[in-house]
């Protein structure tokens, strides 16, 4: 009861922005259940912690804790072990990633992907998705990089999250932008803008619109950004 205690306290510090917080009981939640469970809740605390570590800026940590979470999950039953894998494997991915071990993300992030898809999971698929997406673009796969992102959108729109998919579009801008001079960013601002405008989405709309501007503006094309 004190670590599933401890993992609701977790969530709603990390909702409130209390990270710091958020990390410490995340660890206190999972070093319980790793001392007396060794089932589902053992593991989804891990994955927990993993989360936590990458919100925080510890990759390597929520490797390892990924890592230790698909190795227990590997002993459940084969209802739950499917999912709890993918979650492990994902976030393996997304930590490796961001610590440039580059070829091991790309295998796991390519594996995880295949997992969601297998567990009917296409948010999670769409998450890797977005990650090779950006693993690509760093490597100058313009058109892999396009891709992936475009097909993240497709994931995001078969488990009918119509704002992760515009969301999407606007992480898909900046990373393009931030990649230098082309095409891509713009068609990815201009796809996002409108998706956001006819969602209603304000605020999405206003970020993205602002992000547009400075995007041209460091492109070389002030006069434009001014009429955005």
């Amino acid at each position: 009861a004190t670590a599933e205690a401890l993992i609701e306290l977790a969530r709603a510090g990390r909702a409130a922005g209390l990270t710091g917080d958020a990390l410490r009981r995340a660890r206190q939640a999972a070093e319980l259940l790793a001392q007396t469970e060794t089932g589902e809740a053992g593991v989804r605390a891990l994955l927990q912690l993993a989360s936590v570590c990458l919100d925080t800026g510890a990759p390597d940590a929520a490797a390892a804790a990924a890592e230790l979470a698909r190795e227990r999950a590997a002993e459940l039953d084969d209802s739950l072990r499917r999912e709890l894998v993918a979650g492990a494997v994902l976030l393996a991915g997304i930590a490796h990633a961001l610590d440039g071990a580059e070829d091991e993300a790309r295998a796991l992030l390519a594996s995880a992907r295949d997992l969601m898809v297998a567990c009917h999971q296409p948010a999670g698929a769409a998450l890797a998705l977005v990650q090779q997406g950006l693993l690509d673009l760093a490597a100058g796969r313009t058109e892999g990089a396009d891709l992936c992102f475009a097909f993240a959108r497709d994931f995001y729109r078969a488990a009918s999250l119509p704002l992760a998919t515009i969301e999407v579009a606007g992480v898909a801008a900046r990373a393009f932008a931030e990649a230098g001079p082309g095409p891509h960013a713009e068609r990815w601002f201009l796809m996002g803008l409108t998706e956001a405008d006819q969602a209603g989405a304000a605020r999405l709309a206003a970020e993205l619109m602002i992000e547009r501007a400075m995007a041209l503006e460091r492109s070389g094309s002030p006069a434009e950004s001014l009429r955005v």
